[in-house]
């Protein structure tokens, strides 16, 4: 009975292992690299994944056409939501620039994504480390 308890508390531990290491890195990287190669670049270089959180979390925005009546736009995404926790701008097929923000129409919406030029963002990313 004692080695059945233990043995169904070592596999409880392994599940909470297992579910904890899945939570420790950001979902949006896991969407775009897989799980295997965020532990393997987090093992890496770790500056290397918080690059990425730090894009996903500062490179756009979500703006009204009209704010940005007269820019060039590059071309036209389609979103699953206009709420910008719901977006993960690593998976999305935008191209980005390294000194000059981009502009895409959000399919069906009068919205514009907005997407900071690279070398901002980095400057940024820097600048708070």
């Amino acid at each position: 009975m004692k080695a059945n308890s233990l043995t169904a508390a070592f596999a409880l531990c392994l599940v909470a292992s297992a579910s904890m290491a899945q939570s420790q890195y950001d979902q949006r990287l896991v969407a775009k690299y897989g799980q295997d190669q965020v532990v393997a670049m987090a093992a890496k270089s770790p500056d290397q994944v918080a690059w990425y959180t730090y894009w996903a979390d500062h490179s756009f925005s979500l703006v009204n056409a009209t704010e940005v009546a007269g820019q060039p736009i590059t071309g036209t995404v389609s979103l699953p939501s206009l709420n910008p926790t719901d977006v993960n701008i690593l998976t999305l097929p935008v191209k980005v620039m390294e000194q000059e923000t981009t502009y895409y129409t959000v399919s069906g919406t009068p919205k514009v994504l907005v997407l900071r030029p690279r070398a901002t963002v980095m400057q940024e990313f820097r600048d708070q480390q």
